[in-house]
């Protein structure tokens, strides 16, 4: 064993000896500067923590939250770990876990961002702490994707309704950046050629129904001293949105587009971009954020402290059997193979008056059941109404639930359900006229429903999602009435198959 090191060594120097003189001389360089290197404390954090945002609604059972896998490779992906922060957590606790992170990120999702719901106060309560720690003299980054743009237009903009409806739900788009994208802490902070591939190409990820509008932001005196618009985007029907933007004096960036899909959801059902530059933008604005963040020294105490915060107590649950499927552009859902219902049991309800209708298909829907709880009124369309695109279900689309309406049905098993929602606006003809949210057991789950924008008058509208948690035998579905009241022709409730 000792001869043959020997021949390694001596074959080694024999090896080394055929160097040149500059060869030589440039290793004993590189190697004195590694030394060097190895000796020097790095000014910025290579260990970065990452608080992200917890929010309620599906995948989550009721009474939890969660977090998407996606936001935590994003984070992951630029080396940052992830901290959760749960938005039900008491206020001491929340400010204790962020007191040992180096950023926050407040993801998407359809969390209700009402001022006065629990998860748009945590919003609050943390954008003000972001606030706090720069005033004080502390680098503190924070960034918004989507709903998180969203929430802080609201917040900035002391809870005012700023918000529009926008028809961009699974539209990828590219960005169109303003003048004040020169000098943009964001933008400049990616690499030039990524920032020309999301003006050249559809590669922002866009899913939303609401956004802010850059008038919006020049009408508001709070968002324009606050904010500067640096990208705009047009949804489908050529409405014109906010699409980045960031405090004039915060580290605090905002996307309504998705940076973190581009890399990591890979849904059958959406458009999302995948081309290798889409995934440079993924891993452009990760860089980014991350880079921030490192700018940041708080630390956990000790090792224990950080083990006791870090995401991995929770493990992954894969949701793709069970998931809440975003709506098409046409306004209507639909499952993935793997969510699909079956017929073992089912409840068909129509707001129609009795008889029970029949279906083209034989399913009978229920009119009345004692186990179907219904308040608010029931209305009938005018007469001779036409439903386009009915598909034989003529009646159930001409008969009307109204008013302050909540309707409650029968879950035979705590289970996942597959829930579909019958509707067509026979009474109004213009967008805007009437707008609601849907809510399931609390959680919203639609928002800014519009018919006449997502269908057009005296149209079917049906809306399928899949994999809705029911827990203790009923699924109440309510309204909030935005403007108008919500109206309901019919739904569905059927078990889902695991």
């Amino acid at each position: 064993m000792n001869s043959w090191r020997t021949c390694l060594l001596l074959a080694a120097l024999a090896a080394c000896s055929t160097l040149s003189a500059a060869t030589r001389l440039r290793l004993n360089e590189l190697a004195a500067a590694s030394a060097v290197i190895a000796g020097t404390q790095s000014t910025e954090n290579d260990r970065p923590l990452i608080g992200i945002l917890s929010q309620p609604g599906s995948p989550a059972p009721k009474g939890s939250s969660y977090i998407a896998a996606s936001y935590v490779k994003f984070v992951e992906s630029a080396g940052a770990r992830v901290v959760p922060i749960k938005y039900d957590a008491p206020r001491e606790e929340i400010e204790a876990r962020v007191g040992k992170v180096n950023g926050l990120l407040l993801p998407g999702g359809s969390a209700p961002i009402t001022p006065g719901h629990l998860f748009y106060d945590t919003v609050s309560f943390l954008v003000n702490l972001t606030i706090a720690a720069n005033d004080a003299g502390e680098y503190f980054p924070l960034h918004g994707t989507c709903l998180g743009l969203e929430a802080l237009a609201i917040v900035i903009a002391s809870g005012s309704r700023v918000l529009e409806h926008y028809n961009s739900d699974d539209f990828p788009s590219a960005l169109l950046l303003t003048p004040d994208a020169k000098g943009s802490r964001f933008f400049d902070g990616m690499p030039p050629g990524v920032v020309a591939s999301l003006q050249a190409s559809p590669i922002a990820m866009e899913n939303h129904q609401q956004g802010l509008s850059a008038a919006a932001v020049d009408k508001h005196p709070k968002l324009k001293d606050f904010f500067k618009v640096t990208s705009l985007a047009t949804d489908r029907d050529g409405g014109v949105y906010v699409s980045s933007m960031e405090a004039r004096d915060y580290p605090i960036t905002a996307t309504q587009w998705h940076p973190e899909k581009n890399a990591f959801e890979f849904a059958a059902h959406l458009h999302i971009p995948h081309s290798p530059a889409a995934v440079e933008v993924t891993h452009a604005v990760a860089m980014f954020f991350v880079g921030e963040a490192r700018k940041n020294g708080r630390a956990p105490a000790n090792q224990a402290e950080l083990d006791d915060l870090m995401i991995y107590n929770w493990p992954p649950t894969f949701t793709g059997r069970h998931r809440a499927v975003p709506s098409t552009p046409q306004g209507l859902r639909s499952s993935s193979p793997l969510g699909t219902a079956v017929d073992n049991w089912a409840v068909r309800f129509t707001c129609a008056p009795p008889p029970n209708f029949v279906d083209p298909q034989g399913h009978v829907w229920t009119a009345q059941a004692p186990s179907i709880i219904v308040t608010g009124g029931f209305a009938a369309s005018p007469p001779g109404t036409v439903i386009a695109n009915a598909s034989g279900l003529e009646a159930v689309f001409l008969s009307e639930c109204s008013g302050t309406l909540v309707l409650s049905l029968p879950a035979p098993v705590d289970a996942h359900y597959t829930v579909t929602l019958y509707a067509a606006e026979t009474h109004w003809a213009y967008a805007g006229q009437r707008v609601f949210d849907v809510l399931f057991n609390g959680n919203v789950v639609l928002r800014h429903i519009d018919l006449i924008a997502l269908v057009g008058a005296n149209a079917a509208w049906q809306t399928t999602i899949v994999g809705v948690p029911v827990i203790g035998g009923r699924l109440n579905i309510t309204f909030n009435d935005k403007v108008d009241h919500a109206k309901l022709g019919g739904v569905v409730m059927q078990l889902s198959s695991a």
